[in-house]
């Protein structure tokens, strides 16, 4: 669904689970003068540190949240808008993730931050926002669980992969399922109807596709809308903890056939993302 249409190697598996808990996935952001966002470190250096600036930097640490959730949970904390914050890139929900945030108008002092799921590291100054790529990459560390071969299996596997993969170069650079959703994969259909133009197609995917291994009301309640177009009803049947579908239905429920202004009443740079997901699946066809 995603364009992954091709395996480089022929080597079997090796079974597992990946991501049984949160921390069985670690994703720290590299920033461009090669600093790292430790998780419960935040930063050794701070990049672009000015004691004048405008603008405050951190560390946001989270766990099973994206990163909307994470900025609305702030932003409501703080009493500012979350227009007021940036980042270089969107991470992992079903993760352990450090990276860098950036939020307008706000002292580092105001910044005290630590829950269960969420915390704040290393405020400072800067002279300017975030922007989207402003990091060199990402550095993942993955544990997989649950793995019936033995060692000596596993070793084999995992040699003949590395030969194979040696052979040809590298490893091809696909988009993961993270991309477009790990349990609704579909942010670049989505990011399809946009592009052309087709904004009642895009809301339509967005708030009624349903996926196997997402929760049962949610479930029902987008078939329920699909079925009956009653966006007035679908607010009151969506789980409250689905933001964003309850954010569309919202205006909908007053401005039936305005798909425009309701799509306008998400955050930015998740419109973009449902853009760069559709980007992102044409190059996997490419690269496949």
């Amino acid at each position: 669904m995603v364009g992954l249409r091709a395996y480089l190697t022929t080597t079997r598996g090796i079974g597992g689970r990946l991501r049984s808990r949160f921390e069985d996935f670690v994703v720290e952001e590299v920033l461009w003068d090669g600093s790292v966002t430790r998780v419960g470190k935040g930063l050794d250096r701070r990049p672009g540190e000015d004691a004048t600036g405008k603008f405050c930097w951190f560390v946001l640490e989270k766990r099973g949240l994206d990163i909307y959730q994470a900025i609305r949970l702030l932003s409501k904390r703080l009493g500012v808008s979350h227009r007021r914050f940036s980042y270089c890139g969107s991470k992992d929900a079903r993760a352990v993730t450090a990276q860098l945030v950036s939020v307008s108008g706000v002292d580092p002092e105001q910044l005290v931050f630590c829950s269960r799921r969420l915390k704040v590291l290393t405020p400072y100054r800067a002279a300017r926002p975030l922007r989207l790529g402003d990091h060199w990459g990402n550095s993942f560390k993955i544990r997989v669980t649950d793995v019936k071969l033995g060692s000596e299996e596993v070793g084999e596997t995992l040699s003949e992969w590395k030969s194979q993969v040696a052979e040809f170069g590298g490893v091809p650079n696909f988009f993961g399922h993270q991309r477009f959703g790990v349990v609704r994969s579909n942010t670049h259909m989505v990011g399809r109807a946009i592009i052309k133009g087709d904004f009642e197609q895009a809301v339509h995917q967005y708030l009624c596709t349903r996926f196997v291994g997402e929760d049962g009301q949610a479930s029902k309640a987008r078939r329920n809308l699909a079925r009956t177009g009653d966006f007035k009803k679908a607010l009151q049947e969506f789980p409250k903890k689905l933001v964003y579908e309850r954010t569309l239905l919202s205006h909908l429920a007053s401005n039936p056939r305005d798909f425009v202004g309701a799509l306008r009443k998400l955050p930015r740079n998740l419109l973009s993302l449902f853009v760069r997901a559709y980007q992102a699946y044409l190059f996997n066809l490419l690269l496949s």
